[in-house]
């Protein structure tokens, strides 16, 4: 558990998350994470292109925060917060794209 509260801090923290510095928002996001991979390992398919059994827990934090902004109504976010996280979902996906495809399709 320690490794993955590591790895969710330094993530946000290096790709620049609005909300890095809550620590309820952290915790939240770690547990839905961890749903998101439980859900994977039902077969559940999360993310397009990608195959749950490759869904792995940068995939899962990323899904986590892309599925809260899908289920939060803009009138609960203020604008320039929600610009930051689009932001941040999309520097992630960037930084990283191995994880958010079929490994077969790589070189």
């Amino acid at each position: 558990m320690f490794e993955g509260e590591l790895l969710t801090e330094l993530i946000l923290r290096y790709w620049r998350h609005p909300l890095a510095e809550n620590a309820e928002f952290r915790n939240d996001l770690i547990e839905n994470a961890a749903k998101a991979l439980r859900l994977s390992i039902e077969g559940n398919n999360l993310i397009e292109g990608l195959p749950p059994e490759y869904m792995s827990f940068i995939a899962a934090l990323w899904y986590a925060e892309w599925s809260s902004l899908q289920n939060t109504s803009a009138e609960e976010i203020p604008e320039s917060v929600l610009q930051k996280r689009e932001a941040w979902l999309l520097a992630l996906r960037r930084a990283v794209p191995s994880c958010f495809c079929n490994p077969k399709d790589l070189p």
